[in-house]
């Protein structure tokens, strides 16, 4: 059985020639793609929204309320279960308490940008952040 010949062991050094088979053209293509796919995470999923300067609270079918974010202010907004009360300061906003049994408003925190939202669905009570520049990537959808 001289024509089987032993199959080598894996090595690092083995595996060099398939690192040979790529060009000085190939290698500046890959560091360009991973360069391209590192600035657009940086840019378009770290970047923040402006800074927030209002906020529009929307409560059931009634029409929305504006509030100016320059302030200390605590607001009390009857919704469809009863009142939630909403913290407002210098250019942020959050729900404080609210009658809802799972707290997801509670929880959201502050919101300070742009396009930051937050809803209390079974009081159907929302809050939207609004700056002077809204464009920002939202990983909600899709």
């Amino acid at each position: 059985m001289k024509w089987i010949k032993k199959r080598a062991k894996f090595s690092w050094s083995n595996s060099a020639p398939y690192f040979a088979l790529l060009t000085f053209a190939d290698v500046i293509i890959l560091l360009l793609a991973i360069f391209l796919i590192a600035w657009l995470i940086l840019h378009y999923w770290f970047n923040v929204g402006s800074p927030a300067t209002y906020a529009m609270i929307t409560i059931a079918d009634k029409p929305p309320l504006r509030v100016n974010l320059d302030r200390h202010d605590e607001l009390r907004v009857a919704g469809s279960l009863g009142e939630s009360i909403l913290v407002v300061e210098p250019g942020k906003i959050r729900f404080i308490a609210s009658p809802c049994s799972g707290k997801q408003c509670i929880h959201t925190g502050w919101l300070t940008h742009g396009g930051d939202f937050s809803a209390c669905l079974p009081n159907k009570i929302s809050v939207i952040v609004q700056g002077t520049d809204n464009e920002q990537f939202d990983a909600i959808t899709y």
